[in-house]
């Protein structure tokens, strides 16, 4: 859990608040455990073979949190509301929880924090965290319950709970009455509930959460505007694009990192098919065409002219090659636009005829259309590479 610096990951002049409901962002509060306790309603899961042995005690009052082992079965009268009941999954509990250390503010507590400041908060529903304590079993009572001795804690860990419904009860004044009165007699700890009020500076986020939206926004400051429709179609050429801006232009990306940020900032599974190292290539301002074998053609701009404008991609911060792959990308969607049905070997001739060769060819069209080259298809444009006159080099590998 972290207090937040907003100025880390807020670009605009936005509210942090409009920006965590905005984002839907889970924010909780800090229990004083010197004063507080947190009583819930929550519910224990039954193994499979209780949950055709019902009938349990639908609640029990417990200090400690339950687990299912400490379920002691009791019959129930056939007035009772679950008698008869079958295939139940949980069963409702109440209990005290001294591990519980934050709360999870629901959405309209924020949003009356964002208003006027602060807000008072009574009850709480979801989730929160608790600093495990872990103990030992030393013995049982006769009631079937477990009696546990409270281990030393070796790691400053938070785990996450979950309820239906929970108070935060004033803990000393609850102690101060159970220490005059017997268990049997004391008042249902709801008379001990208290209102407490929630301002900004109560309010926590985790920390991954918050380390989340911070890599978002200096992932953002990084990226430029895509001017092509085919971002959602074609995310490896999308982020190409990005990652050439980020390498060429912000200089904050070093060379031999392109490949890492590439996969660490495109969506999983992008770059399939070792189709990351053609990425990472045509990224670079400079290409060595003649590296991986001769005959690879030097790129031209200008030849973009004889079947689009030129003009269209070029930019100060991606390769000749780039603007090429950029180029052929957008004629895919067209061609595609007029017959839906056109063979991924279409896309891979026109690479050769633009100078694109061997495993580049094969990538490219994983890239561009989203599918494979197969064996067959692979045999089969090697010899269309004869037929034209061209070295015949594999284009997938195998």
């Amino acid at each position: 859990m972290s207090v937040a610096d907003w100025s880390q990951v807020i670009l605009s002049a936005e509210k942090p608040l409009d920006f965590l409901l905005r984002k839907g962002v889970a924010v909780y509060i800090k229990v004083r455990r010197d004063s507080e306790i947190v009583y819930r309603h929550y519910k224990v899961p039954l193994a499979q073979w209780e949950r055709s042995t019902l009938p349990f005690p639908a609640f029990q009052n417990t200090r400690a949190p339950m687990s299912p082992g400490d379920l002691a079965p009791a019959e129930l009268s056939e007035s009772h509301p679950l008698f008869g009941l079958e295939k139940v999954d949980s069963l409702p509990r109440v209990g005290f929880l001294e591990e519980a250390a934050f709360l999870r503010l629901d959405d309209g507590a924020l949003a009356e924090i964002a208003v006027s400041r602060s807000c008072f908060v009574s009850s709480f529903s979801g989730e929160g965290f608790l600093t495990p304590r872990p103990c030992e079993v030393t013995d049982q009572t006769l009631g079937g319950y477990s009696i546990k001795k409270p281990l030393r804690i070796e790691a400053a860990d938070l785990a996450r709970f979950e309820f239906d419904r929970a108070i935060i009860v004033d803990k000393r004044r609850l102690d101060w009455v159970l220490a005059r009165i017997s268990p049997m007699e004391a008042p249902p700890p709801e008379q001990f509930a208290i209102q407490i009020e929630v301002g900004e500076s109560d309010l926590y986020v985790t920390s991954v959460d918050f380390e989340a939206l911070r890599h978002e926004e200096r992932l953002d400051r990084q990226l430029i505007e895509y001017p092509f429709l085919h971002k959602e179609q074609m995310p490896g050429i999308y982020w190409m694009f990005q990652a050439a801006y980020a390498h060429n232009h912000l200089e904050s990306v070093p060379r031999d990192k392109v490949g890492e940020w590439l996969k660490e900032n495109a969506p999983k599974g992008t770059y399939r098919y070792k189709s990351i190292r053609t990425a990472t290539k045509f990224v670079w301002p400079e290409v060595d065409r003649a590296s991986g074998g001769k005959g690879r053609g030097e790129f031209v701009l200008e030849d973009l002219d004889d079947w689009t404008v030129a003009d269209d991609y070029k930019f100060p911060f991606i390769s000749k090659g780039l603007s090429f792959v950029l180029a052929i990308a957008d004629w895919w969607v067209k061609v595609l636009r007029k017959n839906p049905d056109t063979a991924a070997v279409t896309l891979a001739e026109k690479l050769v005829e633009n100078k694109f060769a061997g495993l580049e060819v094969g990538d490219l069209v994983y890239l561009i259309s989203g599918a494979q080259i197969t064996e067959e298809e692979a045999a089969s444009f090697g010899s269309y590479l004869k037929e034209m006159g061209k070295r015949v080099r594999p284009i997938i590998s195998k």
